[in-house]
C-alpha cells in the first residue's frame, strides 16, 4: 500500500511538474513583456515629469557621439534645464542601452540597462534631487524593470528566453511521449513478472 502511494506520487510529479514549470516560465516571460510595453522608452523622444513640477519634460536621444564605444546620449530635459546626460549605444534592437521611465511619488525615475561592456555593466536608476538627477538605490519595481530589460538584450537573458519560446512546446510534447512509452513498457512487463512468480 505504501509503495503504491509513493509510486502514485512520483508518477503525478513526473506528469505535472514539467507543465507547471513551463506555465510559470510563460508567466514570467509575459510579465517581462508587459513591463517593457509599459515602461521602456524605445523611441527617440519620451515625455515624463522628471522634476515633479507637474509639467512634462523629455528624454531624448542626442546623436552626437560622446565616446568611441558609444554612438549617442540619453538626455533628460525638464523645465528648460538639462538634468541628466548618459552615454548610449545602439548596435541593434537586442544589443543596446535600454532606458525605462517609472513614476514614483509624482516624480519619474529613469532606469538604465547596458551590459555591453561586461567589465562595467550598468544597471542604474536616476531620480531628481535638488537641481539634477542623481543615481539612487533601485526599488523593487526598478529591479523588476531591469530584469525585464535584461530579458530583451543579448548581453542579458534574451538568448535563454528565445530558446524557451521556440522549444517549450516540442520539448514538452517529447517529454510526455517519452513518459507514455515508459509507462506502456512498465505496464507491459508487469503481467509477465506476475506469471513467472
Amino acid at each position: 500500500m505504501k509503495r503504491s502511494l509513493v509510486v502514485g506520487i512520483v508518477v503525478t510529479l513526473l506528469a505535472l511538474a514539467p507543465a507547471a514549470i513551463v506555465f510559470w516560465l510563460s508567466r514570467v516571460d509575459s510579465h517581462h513583456q508587459a513591463m517593457l510595453n509599459k515602461y521602456e522608452c524605445d523611441r527617440d523622444v519620451c515625455e515624463a515629469d522628471f522634476d515633479g513640477d507637474g509639467l512634462l519634460g523629455t528624454l531624448t536621444v542626442d546623436s552626437v557621439a560622446p565616446l568611441s564605444e558609444y554612438d549617442s546620449w540619453w538626455v533628460v530635459v525638464d523645465s528648460g534645464k538639462e538634468l541628466l546626460r548618459l552615454p548610449r549605444r545602439h548596435i541593434d534592437n537586442t544589443l543596446r542601452t535600454h532606458a525605462a521611465l517609472y513614476a514614483q511619488s509624482g516624480v519619474t525615475r529613469i532606469i538604465i540597462y547596458d551590459h555591453l561592456n561586461k567589465n562595467e555593466p550598468v544597471s542604474a536608476v536616476y531620480a531628481y534631487q535638488g537641481n539634477s538627477m542623481v543615481k539612487v538605490a533601485p526599488s523593487e519595481k526598478d529591479t523588476e524593470i531591469l530584469k525585464a530589460m535584461a530579458s530583451l538584450d543579448d548581453s542579458g537573458s534574451f538568448g535563454t528566453w528565445v530558446l524557451f519560446r521556440v522549444f517549450w512546446k516540442p520539448a514538452l510534447l517529447c517529454y510526455y511521449l517519452l513518459l507514455v512509452v515508459i509507462g506502456w513498457i512498465v505496464l507491459k512487463k508487469r503481467p509477465r513478472a506476475v506469471m513467472q512468480s
